[in-house]
């Protein structure tokens, strides 16, 4: 039984290496934005329930986005 074998270019190889490096990145970056979220909005994004910080978990991802658009501009 032949061994399923086959050979990487070395474009491959660095491609790879930077696909790692980058997933790695945007893991630091993520877990970053979750802390500060979870700062105000609680850790399953619930919001408080006096309604004084909004629920974001569960929302949709163009909601959500506006709802930060809005509070970056001061709205």
């Amino acid at each position: 039984m032949a061994a399923n074998t086959f050979s990487l270019t070395s474009q491959t190889v660095v491609f790879l290496r930077f696909s790692v490096a980058a997933q790695a990145d945007w893991d630091s970056t993520g877990a970053k934005l979750y802390r500060d979220c979870a700062a105000c909005h609680g850790k399953d994004g619930g919001g408080v329930i006096d309604g004084s910080v909004p629920a974001i978990g569960g929302q949709p991802a163009e909601v959500v986005r506006r709802q930060l658009q809005s509070f970056r501009r001061g709205a």
